[in-house]
């Protein structure tokens, strides 16, 4: 645990650290008593007692959590799993904006429209083609062939994996351990395929990008939690 770091959250910037405390709380084993425990005659005026209770948790659900989150790439962890999936689903909607908005026939523009809704859509046309910047010809090619949806899909995909390259290893464990349904793309993150690689340049740039529509556009309280 990374007491300086965890000190200064809780003194200066207390948005973080409560999402800290939320993050963890989401993970740890939900408290319950032990089989042998409740075969004693009279467990249940036991468990009233606050100091039992305590004591006997404790001991058999044991928890450290992940606490260090002075990397700021780490940060986008701590966010709930639906506003994970619209960050991604938002953010290679701008990437794919300009692709969009020439979609001139009537047929696919309508399409379009079904398949990503009418606000996410009007998104696309109108803010997001302007919110993306130079990491856009970057990320092009992480989105594969098909119509235009499910290449938005194939690279909504792909963020977190492009995002988390600089993840400490125990983090990634961590997830991997707790939350392998949203997080089991860890299991080849960058640095294992060179396909999938960016230069510290160009994650610096995507992790740039998803913040401002993450602040943006996403869930704007989020703003609070990173630097």
């Amino acid at each position: 645990m990374c007491v300086a770091f965890l000190a200064e959250a809780a003194t200066k910037h207390p948005a973080l650290f409560k999402a800290i405390i939320a993050f963890n709380r989401r993970y740890a084993p939900s408290a319950s008593v032990p089989e042998y425990f409740s075969m004693l005659p009279g467990h249940e005026k036991l468990l009233q007692d606050k100091e039992v209770r305590s004591i006997c948790l404790k001991i058999h659900q044991p928890f450290r959590g992940w606490w260090n989150f002075a990397e700021e790439s780490t940060r986008f962890a701590l966010l709930d799993t639906e506003t994970l999936k619209k960050l991604c689903l938002f953010f290679s909607t701008a990437v794919m904006a300009e692709d969009i908005a020439h979609a001139v026939k009537r047929d696919e523009a309508t399409a379009l429209k079904q398949s990503l809704g009418i606000n996410l859509y009007l998104y696309a046309i109108k803010r997001g083609r302007y919110q993306i910047g130079g990491i856009r010809s970057i990320l092009i090619p992480f989105a594969g062939t098909g119509n235009l949806f499910e290449r938005i899909e194939r690279l909504s995909g792909k963020l977190l994996f492009l995002v988390c390259g600089s993840w400490p290893e125990n983090l990634k464990n961590f997830l991997l351990q707790y939350d392998a349904a949203a997080f089991g793309f860890l299991e080849g993150t960058p640095g294992t395929s060179t396909e999938h690689e960016l230069s510290p340049d160009a994650q610096r740039s995507l992790r740039f990008a998803m913040k401002k529509i993450l602040f943006r556009e996403v869930s704007p309280q989020w703003a609070l939690c990173f630097d």
